[in-house]
């Protein structure tokens, strides 16, 4: 079952913009085939509508920080009183392991505290969409559909100051 990009919630609760998802960019773009190659699955397998949804990747669905803040009723984890609590941290201990994208979701935990969670989605969805055309594009795309080199423009290749004390320190113990 397709899920429309505007029916699904764009943010997960780590502070990751599903909207760039590959996952979610292949069903809405139609390349679900050609997803499930990359990860090595039959393309029934490629279906999600979010981590906030009860239909996730099957490489999302055993998140540890989906469960810990679903069952704390926290919109984000940055909303919690614990926050960054052992969970998050160990989230950060796989560096290294995680997707490149990942290290972005100290910068947007503190950008949605900053800017709220609408302008955070208005703003992230202008930021992965392609600046010469239009086109929203994913974590790992190298080209837009219209020719433009990709290459430099993710927030995962720019590091805040924040993301790099953070994952270094989680990695350190420190």
């Amino acid at each position: 079952m397709s899920a429309s990009l505007r029916q699904v919630p764009l943010d997960g609760f780590c502070g990751l913009y599903c909207g760039a998802c590959e996952v979610l960019r292949a069903e809405a773009g139609g390349r679900i085939e050609a997803m499930a190659k990359v990860f090595g699955m039959e393309p029934v397998a490629i279906h999600c509508a979010g981590c906030r949804s009860d239909d996730v990747f099957v490489n999302c669905s055993g998140c540890a920080i989906r469960a810990c803040a679903s069952g704390r009723g926290c919109e984000f984890c940055s909303d919690c009183g614990d926050f960054p609590c052992d969970e998050f941290r160990r989230f950060a201990l796989l560096g290294g392991r995680l997707p490149p994208h990942f290290l972005a979701t100290m910068r947007n935990l503190a950008e949605i505290r900053e800017k709220g969670p609408e302008e955070w989605r208005r703003l992230q969805g202008e930021k992965w969409a392609c600046p010469s055309c239009g086109l929203p594009f994913s974590w790992y795309a190298d080209t837009c559909g219209c020719g433009r080199d990709l290459d430099g423009i993710k927030d995962w290749q720019s590091l805040s100051d924040e993301d790099k004390a953070f994952f270094g320190a989680a990695r350190t113990g420190v």
